[in-house]
């Protein structure tokens, strides 16, 4: 039976190899992880800013 998810081994953000099982299923490592959710959250708060 063939599983339906697909894993990474490289990180979509940066290219360096995952290593962690973890990693792999996020598509990519913990620090680059963090740093698109501070991107996303920094990008969200000028959306609300000029909305406002």
């Amino acid at each position: 039976m063939l599983n339906s998810t697909v894993e990474a081994s490289q990180c979509e953000r940066c290219g360096r190899k995952l290593r962690s099982k973890q990693a792999m299923e996020d598509g990519m490592g913990r620090v680059c992880k963090g740093k698109a959710a501070a991107e996303r959250a920094l990008k969200q708060a000028q959306v609300d800013k000029q909305a406002s």
